[in-house]
C-alpha cells in the first residue's frame, strides 16, 4: 500500500491494488460527516468495437450506457436503488464517451452501502425480457434529451465535426440503435471491461483505509474473477470535418449557438498537461472576466452565460463555445475576430497570470468537497496520473505553453457551428 502525500495540503491518500487486479484509492477526511464513493469502469460511449479472448465484438451506439442502467438490476429481480434507500444512502451513475460511474453518498452506514455498489456491479444479471424492458425505459429517455436544445445541439454539432467517430452518437445512442442490444453483446461488453483490472474505486470522507479493504476483501473473496484479454478498436479521423452548419427548429424562447472546431487529440503522453493548458486558454478567450464575454454582454449578444468547454480522449479533441444569442451570426464572427486576434498578438501576461490563478484557486477549493476528491482521483487514474500531480502541472505550466496551444487550436477550416432556432423564429420567416 501507498501513501501518498501533498505537503501543500497538509494531506494525502492511499493507494493499493487488491488480487483481483482492482486498484482501490482511500482519501481520508475524519472531520467530514459523510463518505464518497465511485466505483468506475474506463469505458464509455465511444468504445463501439473491441476484442475480447480473440473475439471480435461490434456494439450499436448506446451499450456502455445501457449496460450501466442494467446493472442496477439482479437476477432475483431487486433494484439496487432499492437497497441503498435501506441504507440511507444516495445513490447514482453515469455513462462519459470514455468512463461509466457508480457511486454514492452515505453520512450512516458507509460500509453497507460500499458492499452494495461492489456486489450489484460485480454480479451482471441479463435476459431477453429485462432487456427488451430496459429498451422501452431508455428509448423514452432518448426521446426526452431529444428535446433538451443543449443536448440535441451539442451532437448536432459533433455529427458535423465527425463523419464517423462515435463522439458524435448520443451517449445513450438512438431509439433504433438501442434496438440491436441482446443479452449476449452485454455480456460480451461487460467482460471486455468490467474486469478489475479495468477499473478503480476511489472513497473519500469520514472512513479508513483499513476499512475500505476489509470490505473489497471480503466482497471479492466469494467471487473469482476471470481475467479477459481485451483490445479496443480506435478511430484516428481529424483530417476533415463532416459538415460546417446545421440549423434546428425546437421549441426555445431565442436563438442558440454552438460554434466548434475539431483539434488534433494530444498524444497520451501530453494529454494531462496540454488539456490544463486548452483549459486554460478557453478561459482566457471566453471566461466570464474576459473582455469578449464583457463586450458580447454588453451589445446583447449573448444572455447571462458564454460556455467554453473542450472535450478530449484518445483518439478525439473538439474545442466548443455556445450561448444563447439574438444574433448568432453576429456572436460567432466576434469569438473567431477574438482568437485570431489573440493569435496575432499574443496573450496578455497579466490575463495569463488571472486565468492560471484561478485554476489553480478551483483545483485547491475541490480538495474540500469530498465527491469532487473522488472524482478527480478517478480522473486522474484513467490518465495515468496522480490527483497532486495535476496541481503540479498546472502551477509549472508558462505562457508560452498557452500560446504553442493557441497557434495550433481552432483551426478556421475545421470549424461548424450548430444553431437552434425557434419555430416562431422559423414560421415567421416562411
Amino acid at each position: 500500500m501507498e501513501y501518498i502525500e501533498s505537503k501543500r495540503l497538509g494531506e494525502g491518500y492511499y493507494k493499493t491494488t487488491l488480487k483481483n487486479g482492482l486498484t482501490v484509492l482511500v482519501y481520508p477526511m475524519t472531520h467530514k460527516s459523510a463518505v464518497f464513493a465511485m466505483l468506475s469502469s474506463g469505458v464509455g460511449t465511444t468504445t463501439l468495437e473491441f476484442t475480447v479472448d480473440g473475439k471480435n465484438v461490434k456494439v450499436p451506439p448506446g451499450t456502455a450506457h445501457f449496460l450501466e442502467h442494467k446493472m442496477f438490476e439482479n437476477k432475483d429481480g431487486i433494484d439496487a436503488f432499492e437497497l441503498f434507500a435501506k441504507t440511507g444512502a444516495s445513490a447514482n451513475a453515469y455513462t462519459s464517451f470514455d468512463r461509466t460511474c457508480y457511486l454514492f453518498e452515505a453520512s450512516l452506514n458507509a460500509g453497507e452501502s460500499l458492499k452494495t455498489i461492489l456486489q450489484f456491479v460485480g454480479d451482471p444479471y441479463f435476459t431477453k425480457k429485462t432487456v427488451k424492458k430496459e429498451q422501452g425505459i431508455i428509448g423514452q429517455e432518448i426521446k426526452m434529451y431529444l428535446d433538451h436544445p443543449g443536448w440535441r445541439q451539442m451532437f448536432v454539432l459533433l455529427g458535423l465535426l465527425y463523419k464517423d467517430h462515435p463522439v458524435k452518437y448520443d451517449l445513450a445512442g438512438s431509439v433504433e440503435s438501442i434496438a440491436l442490444i441482446t443479452p449476449e453483446l452485454l455480456y460480451d461488453f461487460y467482460d471486455a471491461f468490467y474486469n478489475p483490472s479495468n477499473m478503480v474505486l476511489a472513497v473519500s470522507g469520514n472512513i479508513t483505509v483499513e476499512e475500505v479493504i476489509e470490505i473489497c476483501e471480503g466482497v471479492f473473496e466469494k467471487r473469482d474473477w476471470k481475467r479477459h484479454e481485451t483490445v479496443t478498436a480506435s478511430c484516428n479521423e481529424f483530417d476533415s470535418i463532416a459538415g460546417d452548419y446545421e440549423e434546428t427548429v425546437m421549441q426555445v424562447s431565442a436563438k442558440q449557438f454552438c460554434l466548434g472546431f475539431k483539434e488534433i487529440p494530444f498524444s497520451k503522453e501530453e494529454r494531462v498537461k496540454k488539456e490544463i493548458a486548452l483549459d486554460i486558454l478557453l478561459d482566457i478567450i471566453a471566461g466570464e472576466t474576459s473582455s469578449l464575454y464583457r463586450e458580447l454582454y454588453d451589445n446583447e449578444l449573448i444572455d447571462s452565460e458564454l460556455s467554453a468547454e473542450a472535450l478530449s480522449g484518445e483518439d478525439y479533441l473538439c474545442t466548443l463555445f455556445s450561448g444563447e444569442s439574438s444574433d448568432p451570426d453576429k456572436a460567432v464572427a466576434r469569438i473567431k475576430e477574438e482568437i485570431e486576434r489573440i493569435k496575432a498578438n499574443g496573450i496578455d501576461n497579466d490575463r495569463f497570470t488571472e486565468c492560471k490563478r484561478a485554476y489553480i484557486g478551483h483545483i485547491i477549493g475541490d480538495f474540500e468537497d469530498i465527491s469532487a476528491i473522488a472524482a478527480n482521483l478517478t480522473y486522474a487514474y484513467f490518465k495515468g496520473v496522480g490527483v497532486y500531480d495535476i496541481m503540479n502541472y498546472v502551477e509549472t505550466i508558462e505562457k508560452r505553453d498557452v500560446e504553442s496551444m493557441l497557434y495550433d487550436a481552432m483551426r478556421e477550416g475545421y470549424s461548424a457551428l450548430s444553431v437552434i432556432v425557434p419555430v416562431t423564429n422559423r414560421e415567421t420567416n416562411v
